[in-house]
């Protein structure tokens, strides 16, 4: 489970926002590291209420919830957890409370790590197909999923681009996007139709999955985070070719 944007995600979010809206500027690449980082995070946080609403012009549809259309998560080796999970049709809901705690931009370099902290529940709610196990119980199924996370913090601990030259213009391209989920106040899952629609066996595994929720997240952090890194890659991929990197940091 608990599963979002060489551009970095938050830079061409700065850019399609300052160029989308006057009142949402690019950062200066001569300022100092500090000032820079301020001004980079303060530009994300300002976006975040455009992005819910949508960007036509950009092609960005609201972020709040965002579709990721399929996503394969392979198994795992760890003891506890060891689950093959892919999800289909996912919607992911609870982005529009995403504050952006810090930044640390490397411009020349095109990278940049960023912390975002959830004011609020995120909800991972598909199609999803399991085979595997938990706690050395067998699960598996294929029906429709809601996960939630309450007050998850994570960060983006790498966010990689590269330059690209398009029309005669520097643009820059997304090759790879990390992120991590340190914790969360609380996890639930609701898996239907485990066990092909077992009544008993579905509540007791799910029962399980709610009891357990912490070693569980500890041991399935990893289709939480592919979802949610898909989520913000997928944001990026709809700017990244259409925003100038001389427009974000002039």
């Amino acid at each position: 489970m608990a599963a979002a944007l060489r551009t970095p995600l938050l830079l061409l979010l700065v850019a399609a926002l300052a160029r989308a809206a006057p009142r949402f500027k690019a950062c200066k690449r001569s300022l100092p590291a500090a000032k820079l980082n301020e001004c980079v995070r303060d530009s994300l946080q300002k976006a975040v209420p455009e992005l819910v609403k949508g960007i036509p012009q950009f092609g960005l549809n609201s972020i709040d919830p965002l579709r990721v259309d399929s996503l394969e998560v392979p198994k795992g080796s760890n003891t506890a957890v060891s689950v093959e999970i892919s999800f289909k049709n996912l919607d992911i809901l609870g982005l529009k409370n995403a504050k952006i705690k810090s930044v640390d931009m490397d411009v020349e370099g095109y990278k940049m790590k960023s912390k975002i902290e959830i004011d609020g529940p995120i909800m991972l709610q598909g199609d999803y197909t399991i085979n595997g196990k938990v706690l050395v119980l067998p699960i598996q199924g294929t029906g429709r999923c809601n996960i939630t996370l309450v007050n998850p913090k994570g960060e983006i601990t790498e966010l990689i681009a590269k330059p690209l030259t398009k029309d005669g213009k520097d643009f820059a391209q997304v090759t790879s996007l990390k992120f991590v989920v340190n914790e969360a106040d609380r996890v639930y899952y609701d898996l239907q139709n485990l066990f092909n629609g077992n009544k008993e066996l579905g509540e007791n595994m799910n029962l399980v999955l709610n009891d357990n929720w912490k070693q569980i997240l500890d041991d399935m952090r990893g289709p939480v985070q592919t979802a949610l890194g898909a989520a913000f890659r997928q944001i990026a991929d709809n700017v990244v070719h259409k925003v100038p990197y001389t427009t974000i940091f002039p």
